[in-house]
């Protein structure tokens, strides 16, 4: 399977790019980062700065505050369908 990681943190993907050891202090989140993307045939890591990425802060936001996860595939739950119309323009 491939996969494409985005996300907003300019310096969390560009260690998840780097080869090298990270020594910083978020070297658990890094190494957790590389582990996983091993598991894919392919995994690609992508800066996304948030300006253009609402839909997946609000699904992060709704569910750190709900306690849930989702897998998303062909749906979009209810309260971030707007956000998502926002940004296919």
């Amino acid at each position: 399977m491939d996969t494409e990681v985005k996300g907003d943190a300019l310096t969390v993907i560009k260690k998840l790019l780097h080869e090298r050891e990270d020594k910083s202090e978020i070297v658990v989140l890094i190494r957790d980062g590389k582990c996983l993307g091993k598991q894919f045939r392919t995994c690609i890591f992508k800066y996304c700065p948030r300006t253009v990425n609402d839909v997946t802060h609000l699904l992060a936001t709704e569910g750190l505050k709900i306690g849930e996860q989702w897998c998303l595939r062909d749906e979009v739950p209810k309260f971030d369908r707007e956000a998502m119309e926002r940004d296919r323009r």
